[in-house]
């Protein structure tokens, strides 16, 4: 779980190197084809991997997250997590104590399989890190230390103004009435910053834009840096009509897991009667974020 997987092909038969006078006593030419991350692998990725070995996949969000912290000290944190293969993207800015219990509590809740950090990111930060990464019980979650220069404000809204330019002002606009929002993605959130491409992006937080650069760094490296253009799919963490559960209220009444770390005897566990893995996202995102309103609450029950 806390490697990067390459895969390797022959690029050439013996015939096209026989055929070459100057290759026909060299080795075979071989180009690294594919490279996979727990966050990165896509369901079509699993079915070929999974031939070779032992690939499970699951119903919950595979989220990669990254997680930036503004520099000066004060606590303000950024963070943004995808999903590659629904495209649920889920993004929050908040400012956070010396103990790092708001960023803890994103950790719980997303429980990301992998993680991209700034190389100076703050000793709080990288403490409170640590110790969620090794308190995972059945597979860790992969930590990628990155240069800060891609973190950085002017260089993050070079990219991504770059990023979007590429796509063309009529094929944006067609994506953006023609792809489904996070809603039908993964669960129904509140607090997306709709369609409007570019212009919606930059209106984000400083340390969420900070974190969009460099996501759209390290997603290039996998050819996956296209799921940022469905703006669509942006959420925010937090919202005023749900209530926001801390990490120790998730842990003490096992809502997703147990005291031991498995998901087995958790109320999540109890619950989950869900066929579809769209079903098992829409009654965790239910379970971690209650409702605060008693119309809904008895509208969802009914």
């Amino acid at each position: 779980a806390g490697y990067k997987v390459g895969v390797v092909r022959q690029m050439e038969t013996a015939a096209i190197k026989a055929a070459d006078a100057k290759r026909r006593n060299s080795n075979f030419r071989r180009e690294l084809c594919e490279l996979y991350t727990k966050s990165t692998m896509m369901v079509e990725d699993i079915e070929v991997v999974g031939q070779h070995c032992h690939v499970s996949s699951s119903l919950s969000s595979v989220y990669l997250m990254c997680v930036y912290e503004e520099e000066g000290g004060e606590g303000n944190v950024g963070v943004v997590c995808i999903d590659t293969s629904s495209g649920d993207i889920v993004y929050d800015s908040f400012k956070d104590d010396n103990m790092r219990s708001e960023l803890e509590s994103r950790l719980s809740h997303l429980q990301p399989k992998e993680m991209i950090i700034p190389e100076n990111l703050s000793a709080n930060c990288m403490k409170l890190i640590k110790r969620h990464v090794g308190g995972m019980q059945k597979s860790s979650t992969r930590v990628e230390i990155i240069s800060p220069n891609f973190f950085r404000q002017e260089a993050a809204h070079r990219a991504i103004s770059s990023f979007f330019d590429k796509l063309g002002a009529q094929e944006q606009g067609d994506r953006d009435d023609g792809e489904i929002g996070a809603a039908e993605v993964g669960c129904v959130c509140e607090g997306k910053i709709g369609g409007a491409g570019l212009k919606s992006v930059m209106q984000l937080p400083a340390a969420v834009i900070s974190c969009l650069g460099g996501l759209l760094h390290y997603l290039k490296e996998f050819k996956l840096e296209s799921v940022l253009q469905l703006t669509t799919n942006f959420w925010k963490f937090s919202s005023p009509s749900h209530m926001q559960l801390s990490a120790s209220v998730l842990s003490n009444l096992e809502l997703l897991s147990t005291q031991e770390g498995t998901e087995h005897g958790s109320l999540l566990w109890l619950l989950k009667q869900t066929r579809t893995a769209f079903g098992a996202r829409l009654l965790r995102h239910w379970i971690t974020h209650p409702l605060l309103d008693k119309e809904r609450i008895v509208a969802r029950h009914e």
